[in-house]
């Protein structure tokens, strides 16, 4: 079941981004957004029940964190910075999403140093 969610998340998100409605027509795309808002919530709420087994568990879910961290900054800068070169106006969203992900780092980072 933990792997089946990703898979069916990335999936239903594919379908979801479909610009031009050739795959679904607009009646379709409310059971798609429910689909998608489901999925995300049992894929997040997974993640945040994980609970390690020993040092080297834990030290492989820090590392997928890290990966994961850098690849949605890395998506969002590319995407900042390609608007900024391209059509010269960025879309607050993107530069929203990696100010809430550095927020959120940093503020974890701290808290856990505080705890320790």
């Amino acid at each position: 079941m933990t792997h089946i969610v990703p898979v069916l998340f990335v999936l239903v998100a594919i379908i979801f981004t479909d610009p031009l409605m050739v795959l679904m027509p607009s009646s379709l795309m409310s059971a798609v957004m429910v689909i998608f808002f489901v999925l995300f919530g049992i894929y997040s709420t997974s993640i945040w029940k994980e609970r390690a087994i020993d040092e080297r568990d834990e030290l492989h879910r820090a590392n997928a964190g890290h990966t994961a961290y850098l690849t949605g900054a890395g998506i969002a800068v590319i995407g900042i910075l390609h608007q900024a070169v391209t059509i010269h106006d960025v879309d607050m969203w993107l530069v929203g999403i990696l100010v809430g992900m550095v927020i959120a780092k940093s503020y974890r980072r701290y808290y856990m140093l505080l705890r320790n």
